[in-house]
């Protein structure tokens, strides 16, 4: 079609859209209504009807994706004028004025971008230059885990142009303005508060707290650009602060940018943030201008982006400053009207709000494409569980396949873990589908594997041979075409061996009078192997980093493994994307070798940072799996939203990567006489969010809930779903038929292979270790865990090394033990602080070689911290008149035939009295539920109310103490933000002992039956096994 033609194909809107090319003007375009197409024919038009040159033409879209289309639209109406038009992001147009200036922009020419790792690294060295009483100084655990946080404060000062001067003024400003909030003043006479007094605690914990926690973090915004400025480095939005700024201090280079671009156009306005909006409008307001050139298109209702600093405010600041002509854009050219009318139904509610102010009329979609009449009504079905709803669009799904449909089925949600038992079973049934999301590299079972493999093969270089769990899994790979049995059989025989024998499991592998003593079913194998993994160590001192990855992947049958599978590709392009990981890491680094790039990767999964993977455009056609932001300019014949309940919409925190901001920061100003006081804005955001993802939808649209969790707890429907039901009689109401056998089938599919291990289990030797087990309270919840978990961690005992918070666990266990046998064992009554931290410090000392130098430091020393304010807490309550045991061993005793043993934390006995203490090191804010007894939804309990009971059993039968306890208490070591210590008593029934009776001999039948093979399908041992959690059924649901 030619450039007139396209032209007159244009509707009166449109085409008056196009055809007002001078002064000030705004287009309300709603989804599906042609707007890119507009913007490129006003182009056209304005290189038509004027003398301005394509290079007098400024063109700023939201990405590359919309800058790259628009590019080839202009192509086609235009030629190869196309190419003069500059056409690029608002980065890429900051970009082009930096390279054109050099001698300007000096500080591009010296630094270099960040990449993500690098500004980790660069955060830890933020984080760690903290002192001790800084808000945001952790000492143990993710001890950066705030790094993410402290990026995206930091980049949203940036968009905004938000100075730390400038921030300070509205923390303070908002905090005297809560001071006198009805939310934090007394209404009534509370105790002894009188009405009008301040809710000081609430006030402090509500306001106080997080600001004060802000006010840190904001602190430390230009420290943060001065170590970037010192590694050489910039962040991506500099670019758009430089520009702005140096327009401030640089008319003359601004004027040269003003007299350039004699027409702007602006793309997804909505989505624009503050430094944007600051740097367009110095390139539009000309002082001998009486009215610029611009022409921006955007749409409230789907601005879905606010989260990125994209703001609404902007259209309406537009308007009220620059008073432009305002085009509405209603006919959509997408949807179907019954679909339009649905979603319509949405956004009524926001009406009063940016559009209004501007149009003084309600927007209304008119279906105007070759969907339009199409008379497929809007379907809402409700299904018991999420299991069910997620079977029954697998099924639509699966038919939509097998029909070849010539069109695109799209599935959306509003988190990608919604997605991911879908994508399952759609592999596991060999169907194709794209899943719109970027792709961890590092999170993709591939390279998670190489990685698991490049970390033994650095344990077996250098020489650390403590973790034969992870030597024993990655034996287990499928690329190796693995033989559990024979592994079993050495395994066996490893952890069996006298103690003397200090041989690796590595060890036992490259023995062969060792595996002379076993009946092994392939020995070459087992030599293959050991060959292999002595072939690997040479390989590792011998070649450099990435020759040295790449033999890896060969050699263990990872290449050959790949080009097998029909996904080949997908695998190709993870580890295209992790050795150019690899590459970039490395270059510059004559040092760096597998230690350091394991160094990285642990940091990178730890603390959640990407390598995305690089791949090829999805197709136009198939099968989509996206969540609902990724949908955004996106269309599909057919639309399922899926999950659409009260938890994951109207309940979903938002904005919980971020720093608590002052509402002086976030909330929409102008639009404060129509939003009532203490209203949700974010109410605002998901209907906008939904809006969108409805009208992706060509003709074909379902929206869904399920009635009840898996574990059968009630969900209640989204607001907006009964407000769509309720508002158009149109839409279909459906509960969908159960149909017992698909959703059977979509198990299979899920599972997509065996959940039960094949063990060996009829060794004398397992039979010997079962026959002699005695339970504890730790292999009793282990086993209702995972019975698999169980086998491997206490029949078969595999060595692991030991985790750093067992370390400091323990030390502090280790250090109370000592002070209370000091003081009141062996009567040396002075003993107190100074003598409990000491001997913490002697135990941390003792285990740093397990520890890295910084886990060593910030453990000791946040261990004394603890402890000594635990020491001041509780000293008082210690008195001589009680008999203390700590770390007291029970062993050598049956409850009901079953022998058990185990260790108590501290007993406290006076007269007749029993109390037991256990203690725990961690967050508290599980207490309640590991606390909990059985009910339907959990039938076995918590596992700290197992425990508590299990103590009360053993002391029963226990030779010294021959009773029950009076009650116990599950003690916090470590104080609450506030200071305070928790402590959880826990009052022992009859009921609860004949429960957990009933599971120590239901138990204990079950280990003496060798019941292995189930798995929980989350832990390390049910991956090796490729075991894989299966919803759990629940009768109440079925009915």
């Amino acid at each position: 079609m030619t450039f007139e033609e396209k032209l007159n194909s244009l509707n009166t809107n449109q085409r008056h859209a196009v055809d007002a090319i001078e002064g000030p003007v705004m287009v309300i375009a709603g989804p599906g209504t042609g707007k890119t197409e507009i913007l490129s024919l006003r182009i056209g038009n304005i290189i038509q009807k004027t003398d301005t040159p394509p290079s007098g033409i400024l063109c700023l879209t939201y990405t590359d994706a919309a800058s790259s289309e628009m590019r080839h639209r202009l192509i086609e109406y235009i030629g190869p004028e196309a190419y003069k038009i500059h056409v690029s992001t608002f980065h890429g147009f900051c970009n082009l004025v930096i390279q054109e200036n050099p001698g300007v922009f000096q500080q591009a020419r010296e630094l270099e971008p960040i990449s993500e790792i690098e500004r980790f690294k660069l955060l830890q060295k933020l984080i760690d230059s903290f002192d001790e009483t800084h808000q945001l100084k952790k000492f143990k655990g993710l001890t950066y885990s705030d790094w993410k946080r402290l990026h995206e404060l930091f980049m949203t000062m940036k968009k905004e142009n938000w100075k730390p001067e400038f921030m300070h003024r509205q923390i303070e400003e908002y905090i005297e303005r809560m001071r006198h909030s009805e939310e934090f003043i007394y209404k009534r006479k509370t105790g002894e508060f009188k009405v009008g007094d301040l809710k000081i605690k609430d006030f402090t914990e509500k306001v106080l707290n997080r600001m004060d926690v802000l006010k840190a973090a904001v602190n430390e915004y230009d420290h943060y650009n001065a170590l970037m400025a010192a590694e050489g480095k910039y962040d991506f939005e500099d670019m758009l602060l430089w520009v702005n700024d140096t327009f401030d201090t640089n008319p003359d280079l601004l004027a040269n940018y003003q007299e350039r671009f004699l027409y702007f156009l602006v793309d997804e306005f909505q989505d624009t943030n503050g430094i944007q909006m600051s740097i367009l409008s110095k390139l539009i307001d000309h002082e001998w201008l009486e009215q610029p050139n611009i022409f921006v298109v955007g749409d409230d209702d789907q601005a879905i982006f606010r989260f990125q600093g994209a703001n609404v405010e902007n259209l309406i600041s537009f308007h009220t400053k620059y008073q432009p002509e305002v085009i509405l854009l209603e006919e959509n050219y997408r949807s179907s009207q019954l679909i339009l009318d649905a979603a319509r139904v949405i956004m009524d509610p926001v009406e009063e709000s940016a559009m209004k102010q501007i149009l003084e009329k309600n927007k209304k979609l008119l279906a105007s494409g070759k969907h339009s009449t199409h008379d497929l009504r809007v379907h809402i079905n409700e299904y018991p569980t999420p299991t069910y709803e997620n079977a029954d669009i697998f099924h639509q799904l699966k038919r939509w396949h097998e029909e070849k449909h010539d069109g695109s089925f799209a599935v959306l949600y509003t988190k990608h873990e919604l997605g991911r038992e879908l994508g399952q079973a759609l592999k596991g049934a060999s169907i194709p589908f794209q899943i719109a999301k970027t792709v961890d590299a590092l999170n993709h079972q591939l390279i998670s594997h190489l990685v698991d493999i490049l970390t033994c093969i650095n344990q077996l270089s250098e020489g650390a041979n403590n973790n034969d769990a992870q030597l024993y899994r990655v034996l287990h790979l499928t690329y190796l075409e693995p033989r559990p049995y024979d592994l079993q059989k050495i395994m066996l025989a490893f952890t069996g061996k006298d103690r003397k024998d200090t041989t690796s499991f590595y060890g036992w592998i490259s023995d062969p009078a060792k595996l002379d003593l076993l009946s092994l079913r392939d020995r070459p194998w087992i030599e293959r192997i050991a060959k292999l993994l002595d072939e690997s160590i040479t390989a590792y001192h011998s070649m450099t980093l990435m020759s040295f990855v790449e033999w890896v992947t060969h050699h263990y049958g990872m290449m050959p493994w790949v080009l097998k599978q029909p996904e080949k590709f997908t695998h190709l392009y993870a580890l295209k994307t992790f050795y150019t990981f690899i590459d970039l890491e490395a270059s510059g680094k004559a040092s760096f070798r597998i230690p350091d790039l394991l160094e990285i990767c642990n940091l990178m999964k730890s603390y959640d940072i990407r390598l995305p993977i690089q791949s090829l455009a999805p197709p136009p056609k198939g099968i989509f799996l996206s969540s609902l932001h990724g949908a955004k300019g996106l269309e599909y014949e057919k639309v399922v939203i899926k999950n659409i309940t009260e938890n994951e919409w109207e309940k979903k925190r938002a904005y919980n990567q971020m720093f608590s901001l002052p509402d002086n920061l976030v909330r929409q100003q102008s639009l404060s006489t129509h939003i009532e006081s203490g209203a949700d804005i974010n109410d605002q955001d998901r209907r906008r969010l939904l809006y969108v993802g409805m009208t992706r939808a060509k003709y074909d649209l379902t929206l869904t809930h399920a009635r009840k969790k898996d574990d059968g707890k009630d969900l209640v429907p989204s607001l907006y779903l009964t407000e769509i039901q309720n508002a158009n009689k149109d839409v279909i109401a459906h509960k969908p038929e159960i149909d017992e056998n698909l959703q059977a089938e979509y198990l299979v599919y899920l599972m997509s292979g065996e959940q039960r291990a094949d063990l060996l289990l009829d060794e004398a030797e397992i039979q010997d270790r079962v026959k002699n087990f005695v339970l504890n309270v730790s292999a009793l919840n282990k086993y209702l865990e995972c019975p698999l978990a169980f086998y491997y961690e206490k029949i078969l005992v595999i060595p692991s090394g030991q985790q750093v918070y067992l370390i400091f666990g323990t030390g502090l266990h280790e250090a109370l033990q000592l002070l209370f046998r000091k003081k009141f064992e062996e009567r040396e009554l002075a003993a107190g602080k100074e003598y409990l931290l000491r001997i913490y410090e002697l135990y941390m000392d003792r285990h740093k070689h397990r520890l890295t130098a910084k886990e060593a430091m910030d453990y000791t020393t946040y261990g004394k911290m603890v402890l000594d304010k635990y020491y001041d807490h509780y000293n008082a309550t210690w008195s001589e008149d009680i008999q203390y045991d700590t770390e007291y061993k029970i062993k050598d005793i049956h409850i009901q035939g079953v022998p058990v043993s185990g260790f108590i934390d501290r007993i406290d006995k006076r007269d007749h009295s029993i109390i037991v203490y256990d203690y725990k090191s961690g967050k508290t804010d599980k207490f309640s539920k590991k606390l909990k007894r059985p009910d339907d939804k959990d039938p076995v309990g918590g596992d700290y109310w197992r425990q508590m009971v299990f103590y009360d059993l053993m002391l029963s039968q226990d030779l010294k103490y021959r009773s029950h306890m009076d009650h116990s208490w599950l003690q916090a070591l470590e104080p609450e933000k506030d200071g305070s210590f928790k402590q959880h008593r826990v009052n022992v029934t009859d009921e609860d002992r004949t429960l957990v009776t009933g599971q120590i001999l239901d138990t204990y039948q079950k280990i003496q039956a060798m019941e292995f093979t189930k798995g929980c399908g989350k832990c390390q041992w049910c991956e090796m096994h490729g075991i894989v959690a299966i919803p759990a059924d629940n009768e109440e649901v079925m009915e």
